[in-house]
């Protein structure tokens, strides 16, 4: 269900986190969900297609109400006859997954 640069990228993530012994390091949040504390549910929003890559706005749903903007926008391609998830954005810092975790390795 992953590309495999965006697997790569998260195990090298989890081994610097599974090797430090002091404070935080690495991922410290959900970076599938762009949170920290998950909300009640989560909800699909508007589909738009770029290209080969299709955007997935996902809504956060707390006491029935669902969030004025995505709380993350799941990218998507078409690999070897299913949707793979290539990247996660997160459109209230501006910025995504695979830049989080290079940002982190570096």
């Amino acid at each position: 269900m992953l590309d495999s640069e965006l697997v790569s990228a998260l195990k090298a993530d989890s081994a610097t986190q599974a090797n430090e012994t002091e404070g935080v390091v690495g991922l410290d949040f959900d970076p599938f969900l762009n949170t920290q504390d998950p909300d009640d549910h989560y909800v699909v929003g508007k589909t738009t297609r770029r290209g080969k890559r299709s955007l997935v706005e996902i809504y956060s749903v707390r006491s029935g109400k669902r969030s004025n903007k995505p709380d993350v926008i799941a990218e998507l391609t078409w690999q070897r006859g299913s949707w793979v998830f290539v990247n996660f954005r997160y459109p209230n810092i501006r910025t995504d997954l695979l830049s989080v975790l290079k940002g982190l390795r570096e």
